[in-house]
């Protein structure tokens, strides 16, 4: 329930919920495909007009790398 409460505000607010990019961020999808690991560590440094852990501040690694993997299936 978590996942849900947090992947679709959480990314899906900039991103598109499968990472398809909108308004305001890129596509995820068009990028040479990253590690998860990579991923993580950029939410949580924050990148460009992204905040750092983007929008979701009590997200733990595991979270976020279920929302990233999620939005980049």
């Amino acid at each position: 329930a978590r996942f849900w409460q947090l992947g679709r505000p959480v990314g899906a607010i900039c991103h598109g919920v499968r990472g398809e990019g909108g308004a305001i961020a890129p596509s995820l999808n068009d990028i040479p495909r990253l590690t998860t690991d990579f991923l993580v560590s950029r939410v949580r440094g924050g990148k460009n007009a992204m905040p750092p852990m983007g929008l979701c501040n009590d997200c733990t690694d595991a979270e976020m790398k279920q929302i990233i993997e999620f939005m980049t299936k």
